[in-house]
């Protein structure tokens, strides 16, 4: 009452709810604040208290009405009686009740009568809503709070949504369609990932969104995530099916084995002035081996693995129980890598901009790339396709091969996938842009589907080829993932191009700087959330 009474009243209903079970004043407490609207609370047994009486009697008398939320277990007919004889003008008049069975019954009651309503009379669109878990209040009651003041339903949920939930979320898309109108939909979640989990949030996602279940849908969910000082940068699987990553901040080579992360090789015992572990270099048993900025990672048929040690500058070998030694050295940042049939292992050398060979004794010749300029004592990267060293590449990245022996290169600083026949010819496969980002030899990037002539990326770093040739392309800046059909066509099958940590429907997830895929069985896909530091799946649900 004390609060009631401080409370201006601007001619919406008074609430009346229960005083002893809060789920009813939780419904409530939405729609009273957004109407700023007093709540009162009666008991569900026994008498009224005088002061809600008198504060009724004074209230109607000035024209106020009443609105019940909550049922008759809560609060029984006989409660209600006794408020009727008590307040004058309240005898034969029927008191609306709104409840349910239940608090997902309840709030999408409370919802639909009462909180749709209002946008319809005025016209809006409802681009916000709040969800909350109906078995722990503790967050609702802040809250709602919140949900009133942004003028968004709070809606209850559960790990199993409650159809009555599910049913008012698809409700609110269809009044949003309705209106024809540009919205930007937003969801805000009270409650960590244990109180309502990311599944559930994906589903009412796409119920929001697009009206429709994420049954059957591409889907992409978080699989591990890494430790601190992380930034995963490619992965390769183990023998015993465990992922192997590369883990360039730290400087690292990490496994995911049964949901969980070991280290496999790699130190560093110092730190740089922003706090960053700094790396090193030193062969021998994994207490004592150290890397720096590892990159590109390749296992063969033995299980040995094959690293990019890219500010090293050498390609280093690590056997099964963690043990370094070195291939080559001398390297000017090689970072992509990958085996052929042969056991010849192809690289990029990034910023010498060209395609190497190394045979199993580490000798190398060049595959592709040359002629460059020199600009501050520094190689400066181009474009141009054809053979030999009549070929240019700008800072060159990922690499994978296919059953042919073709080469598929991601040319990160020219905005284009490359391809390289076995005889050596490089042709462009998607991609296009001229335009220089100003003062560097970069082509600009960009976001563009469609034919693979005209469409556009912005620095794609690893890249997967199928047996049908269909390429999947990291694309990081677009911060999406990115598929180049056998018949010419780009499109975009994982992210909504915005830097983000969000699962659930494919093309509504977010990605942050993606710098691997891995093509999975079924059409699924591994993918190395890089700015995230988190493996990412891509389930194709068809």
């Amino acid at each position: 009452m004390e609060v009631a009474q401080r409370v201006v009243y601007k001619g919406n209903p008074i609430y009346i709810t229960s005083g002893e079970n809060y789920k009813q004043a939780i419904g409530a407490a939405v729609i009273a604040g957004v109407q700023e609207s007093p709540i009162l609370f009666l008991p569900s047994k026994g008498t009224i208290p005088n002061s809600v009486i008198n504060y009724l009697n004074k209230m109607l008398k000035n024209g106020a009405s009443l609105q019940v939320i909550g049922n008759t277990k809560v609060l029984p007919d006989a409660v209600l009686s006794q408020l009727k004889t008590k307040v004058e003008g309240l005898a034969g008049v029927a008191l609306e009740r709104v409840s349910g069975t239940n608090i997902y019954d309840l709030t999408a009651n409370i919802n639909k009568k009462i909180w749709l309503p209002k946008h319809i009379w005025e016209g809006e669109s409802i681009s916000w809503i709040f969800l909350t878990s109906g078995k722990s209040y503790t967050d609702s009651f802040a809250g709602a709070v919140l949900a009133g003041q942004a003028g968004a339903p709070l809606i209850f949920v559960d790990r199993d949504i409650p159809e009555v939930s599910a049913s008012l979320v698809e409700n609110i898309y269809l009044w949003n369609k309705s209106k024809a109108s540009s919205i930007h939909p937003h969801i805000t979640i009270l409650g960590g990932g244990e109180v309502i989990p990311q599944e559930t949030v994906a589903e009412l996602d796409c119920l929001f969104n697009l009206g429709e279940s994420l049954a059957g849908k591409a889907q992409v969910w978080t699989y591990a995530e890494l430790h601190p000082y992380s930034e995963p940068s490619n992965v390769v699987i183990g023998e015993e099916n465990e992922l192997i990553i590369t883990d360039s901040w730290s400087h690292t080579i990490q496994m995911i084995s049964d949901d969980k992360i070991s280290l496999l090789t790699g130190n560093y015992n110092a730190f740089d002035e922003y706090g960053r572990p700094m790396g090193g270099y030193k062969n021998g048993d994994a207490s004592k081996a150290m890397l720096n900025m590892p990159k590109g990672i390749a296992r063969d048929e033995n299980g040995l693995l094959y690293v990019a040690d890219s500010a090293n500058g050498a390609i280093r070998i690590v056997d099964q129980q963690g043990f370094v030694r070195t291939l080559v050295s001398g390297l000017n940042y090689p970072s992509g890598i990958v085996i052929s049939a042969t056991g010849d292992l192809y690289v990029t050398e990034t910023l010498e901009h060209r395609i190497l060979k190394i045979n199993p004794q580490g000798q190398w010749t060049v595959v592709a790339g040359g002629g460059y300029n020199l600009k501050d004592g520094e190689v400066q990267g181009a474009y141009a396709d054809g053979i030999g060293d009549k070929v240019q590449f700008n800072e060159p990245h990922g690499l994978d091969i296919d059953d042919e022996g073709n080469l598929y290169v991601a040319d990160s600083g020219n905005q284009r996938i490359r391809k390289i026949s076995p005889e050596g010819v490089v042709t462009t496969i998607a991609g296009s842009g001229t335009d220089l980002i100003y003062d560097s030899s970069y082509i600009a990037g960009g976001y563009q589907d469609g034919l693979v002539s005209s469409a556009k990326f912005n620095f794609p770093l690893g890249l997967a080829v199928g047996k049908d040739k269909s390429i999947y392309v990291a694309d990081s800046y677009n911060h999406c993932i990115r598929k180049i059909s056998p018949e010419g066509i780009v499109s975009t099958i994982a992210g909504n191009t915005e830097a983000g940590k969000r699962d659930g429907l494919a093309n509504r997830t977010q990605l942050n700087t993606p710098s691997d895929v891995m093509i999975l069985d079924k059409g699924n896909l591994l993918i190395v959330d890089q700015g995230n530091a988190l493996i990412r799946i891509f389930y194709l649900n068809d």
